[in-house]
């Protein structure tokens, strides 16, 4: 089982971890509004790839494929509100920089967390990653250990994964210190949001 795990953990970490919708919009929440906002998007992202890596242990891919036209919607949505996000910081309101950068209390875990659960379902492509992944790393007669260890695998990687991009983004927001760096630094947030819907509304 172990080495079972490794190959699983290693596909999995070079796929969460590349450039990408998931990465750049965890960057650019803890970027333009802190630790609280990256780890609320993190939990809602690993909510939702665990969802899809047991539908795809089910082998219900089929109901997946049945649901385009919901996913579609979704991910319009999704790339959407990333947009808003995105203009929304480039046209900050003046008394976001009348003190210290400490986040914004406007998005709550619930809303946060929703939102990168959505953003995690509204992906058809993960769910085939899953689909070619699984074969190599689960046997027939595999039980439900083996894929509860692989839900335990995913879920210290993403954390690992999202870690990263969150530490990334606090670090460039506590070192926009000055109103004139934080905002650029909220501009730059914002680019990435804008991005971000970009790579969501293709994929």
């Amino acid at each position: 089982m172990l080495h079972q795990l490794t190959v699983f953990a290693a596909v999995f970490a070079l796929s969460a971890a590349a450039p990408g919708a998931d990465t750049m919009l965890l960057f650019g929440r803890s970027l333009s509004d802190g630790v609280r906002a990256g780890v609320s998007l993190a939990v809602g992202i690993t909510a939702g790839k665990l969802v899809l890596l047991s539908l795809a242990a089910a082998g219900v891919t089929a109901v997946a494929a049945a649901a385009g036209p919901l996913l579609i919607a979704v991910k319009l949505a999704g790339a959407t509100y990333l947009l808003w996000l995105g203009i929304k910081l480039w046209r900050p309101d003046p008394q976001r920089y009348a003190s210290p950068a400490t986040g914004s209390a406007a998005g709550s875990f619930t809303r946060e967390a929703g939102y990168g659960f959505g953003l995690a379902l509204s992906n058809p492509q993960a769910i085939l990653f899953y689909v070619a992944v699984l074969p190599s790393v689960v046997d027939p007669g595999s039980g439900a250990l083996l894929y509860l260890a692989l839900a335990v695998t995913l879920s210290a990687v993403m954390a690992a994964v999202a870690a990263a991009y969150i530490a990334m983004g606090v670090h460039a927001r506590s070192a926009a210190g000055s109103p004139t760096a934080r905002r650029r630094a909220d501009r730059l947030a914002g680019t990435l949001l804008m991005i971000a819907a970009l790579l969501v509304a293709i994929r």
